[in-house]
């Protein structure tokens, strides 16, 4: 959960997670998952697994400013619990004026 960027990795923005493994002890598993963008941007956030599936759709695609935080449940998008392991945050849009688009990734590791 470092917060090094990776190669293709913008550098007008960044995904904040929390860091080490994350554990439900009973009580649920919350994960802050947070933005701090340069400008404004149109952008969706999903969690896929390690094979590259989608795990979850975080952040349906729409305006948003240049700070955000959504709060991830630890469940699927049918509302079951997933697994243990390693997941990928994906973070995806196009900053304004911006052609490209942008992308910032982090993963995020579930004990159960």
């Amino acid at each position: 959960n470092s917060l090094a960027r990776a190669p293709d990795e913008s550098l007008q923005g960044a995904l904040i997670l929390p860091e080490g493994t994350l554990e439900d002890h009973g009580g649920g598993l919350l994960v802050p998952i947070a933005w701090h963008l340069d400008r404004p941007a149109r952008l969706s956030m999903e969690l896929f697994d390690m094979s590259g599936r989608s795990v979850r759709l975080l952040k349906p695609l729409e305006d948003s400013g240049t700070v955000g935080r959504v709060v991830w449940d630890g469940r699927d998008d049918g509302g079951r619990d997933v697994p243990a392991g390693i997941y990928w945050v994906l973070l995806e849009g196009r900053l304004d004026g911006d052609v490209a688009a942008s992308r910032w990734r982090r993963t995020v590791a579930v004990a159960r």
